[in-house]
């Protein structure tokens, strides 16, 4: 439009006008709209990466206000503040890679599954997630090669006095048990403010179970608490537990524990106890032991050692 309104007003106006300088007047203004044209593109462009920019950052500003931990190294996880979680971690080395090939290809069925009926994302997600452990422990479980180095009661013995007293102030400790070739662990980790709690009574209302908080006596909720990270608990607990434990088998500057450990979340008061449950009874399950308390290096065991008859928080 704008070189046909050109041209009309220099054949009008210009009484010395020619074809040849109407050409190459025209040639210098095409190539000028053709620089313009370019800069405009550039800026959209520009224009749509800082769009793209500002959406990210709020998606990421969401993420932050929606309070919890999230990271990953092989395996997501996700941590609630508050939560009681369920924490497995293995021997380095104590899976075949066949059994791992098996887990892979247990997973990957599950991918390709029928969504149930009235089935949340949330709900299949756990579900697989359960049905992967179930076979991820029963494998190690039954393996029959591999590092055991947790049998001897020197190692074992490490690694619960790590979970009993030297890192007992990081967490509430409700169930755990050091099999030959892995351990369990059921803690919540504690408010980092250890002010919270001033009296000896609020002290014992804060060990009571609570699935989805830890401190019943604090003013603020748990979305507002600051919790003691669940990775620096397990990187604390594995870290000096490796080291000893190397110490003892002379095996120092080695790999001790996998890197990767599972770990889930109790969604309510039912799942708490269960989880409880199925720590304390694995021995049994793996024919170590006739009943939980006569596995020695357990949860089960401790309660009876300090004569609870009940279930309670063990640090």
């Amino acid at each position: 439009m704008r070189l046909l309104c050109y041209t009309l007003e220099l054949v009008s106006s210009d009484a010395s006008f020619s074809l040849p300088r109407f050409f190459e007047t025209i040639r210098k203004l095409l190539v000028k709209e053709t620089a313009q044209t370019k800069v405009c593109a550039t800026e959209t462009a520009q224009t749509e990466v800082c769009a793209t920019e500002t959406a990210q950052t709020e998606v990421h500003k969401g993420m932050a206000r929606k309070r919890g931990k999230f990271y990953r190294r092989n395996l997501p996880h996700w941590h609630p503040p508050g939560a009681t979680f369920f924490i497995t971690w293995r021997l380095y080395g104590s899976m075949p890679k066949s059994a791992i090939e098996q887990i892979q290809e247990s997973r990957r069925l599950l991918e390709q599954e029928v969504t149930q009926l009235n089935e949340s994302d949330e709900q299949r997600k756990i579900r697989h997630f359960k049905k992967l452990f179930a076979l991820y422990d029963s494998l190690l479980d039954k393996a029959e090669s591999g590092p055991f180095w947790l049998k001897e009661g020197s190692v074992a013995a490490v690694v619960e006095e790590a979970l009993l007293q030297r890192y007992s102030a990081m967490y509430h400790l409700w169930a755990y048990v050091v099999m030959p070739n892995h351990v369990h662990v059921f803690l919540q980790p504690k408010v980092a403010q250890t002010s919270v709690c001033e009296s000896s009574a609020q002290t014992e209302v804060c060990a009571t179970p609570k699935v989805a908080q830890t401190s019943v006596c604090a003013d603020d909720s748990a979305e507002q608490a600051e919790y003691i990270p669940l990775e620096k608990i397990t990187q604390s607990l594995k870290g000096y537990s490796a080291l000893e434990a190397n110490k003892i088998l002379s095996r120092t500057g080695q790999s001790f524990w996998q890197d990767e450990s599972y770990d889930h979340w109790a969604r309510d008061e039912t799942e708490f106890y269960r989880i409880i449950a199925y720590i304390e009874n694995n021995p049994v399950k793996a024919g170590l032991a006739s009943k939980p308390e006569d596995w020695p290096w357990s949860s089960a065991a401790e309660r009876k050692r300090r004569g609870y008859n009940e279930i309670r928080a063990l640090t």
